[in-house]
């Protein structure tokens, strides 16, 4: 299955030209043109890469790429015109983990998209499938099937029900809940 990106761009020569490559390159690519419409997306849906162009109509990348730092460690690639040391940094400080400053080659991308997925690929050990009744779990497909339907969990959720999947029945140390909320 083909790992899925998101791309948010307000330019849609440069979506269309960035969908081409990495649809050439093997990825299921999703164009937004904002990065307010990407967030919604992700929420509904995560993804296994996302690219962030920083200055878009709505809330600008770096907002985006913070509130995605909120809810999800997914791999975040950001393509700007702002080129100095202190973009570069807040790039990186907002939770970005590539840098990419227009005009670049697509194919750059590319190699650039490839690293950091092999540098994930290599951090996180594959976890086995797990099932119990109808509901099959997957750590690496990234779903929960029941009864032959994904169920389309948020991260928040999809993090919960594999946690609980994994320890079958049994209580799980260290975790509080209150009948309170905040506490």
């Amino acid at each position: 299955m083909a790992k899925k990106i998101y791309l948010a761009d307000d330019e849609q020569d440069i979506r269309e030209i960035l969908t081409e490559f990495l649809s050439n390159a093997g990825y299921e690519v999703i164009a937004y043109k904002n990065g307010d419409t990407l967030f919604s997306a992700f929420q509904e849906k995560p993804c296994d890469l996302v690219i962030l162009d920083i200055m878009m109509p709505g809330s600008d990348g770096l907002s985006i790429c913070k509130k995605l730092r909120t809810i999800s460690s997914v791999p975040i690639i950001i393509l700007t015109a702002k080129d100095s040391e202190s973009d570069h940094m807040k790039g990186f400080m907002y939770g970005g983990d590539d840098y990419l400053i227009k005009p670049f080659s697509p194919s750059l991308l590319v190699v650039r998209v490839n690293a950091l997925f092999r540098r994930v690929e290599m951090n996180i050990p594959v976890k086995a499938d797990i099932s119990f009744g109808d509901v099959c779990f997957s750590w690496e497909k990234h779903n929960a099937i029941v009864k032959e339907h994904d169920i389309g969990l948020t991260m928040t959720e999809f993090s919960l029900l594999g946690c609980l999947m994994e320890h079958g029945g049994t209580a799980i140390p260290g975790m509080k809940f209150s009948t309170k909320y905040g506490e």
